[in-house]
């Protein structure tokens, strides 16, 4: 069996990848960051609410799905 590079997959695909990490990210606000407290140490961190960690990580997922999806220029077909 042949591996598939994340490149080749369908766009689907790839976007259900982006929002099971941005799942993952709305997981770890909502059972470690705000239990646990830990926004007091966030600088612009809203309870509850969008917030600037929302955007950076959000931009962090979308520019690193896009990052994958390119194929490198060393990469023979």
């Amino acid at each position: 069996m042949q591996r598939i590079a994340f490149w080749q997959l369908p766009l689907g695909v790839k976007i259900a990848v982006g929002v099971a990490f941005a799942s993952l990210w709305m997981c770890i606000e909502g059972f470690i960051v705000e239990p646990l407290r830990l926004w007091r140490y966030m600088p612009f961190y809203k309870v509850g609410n969008f917030c600037v960690w929302d955007l950076a990580v959000g931009s962090i997922i979308v520019l690193a799905t896009w990052r994958a999806s390119r194929r490198s220029h060393n990469q023979a077909m």
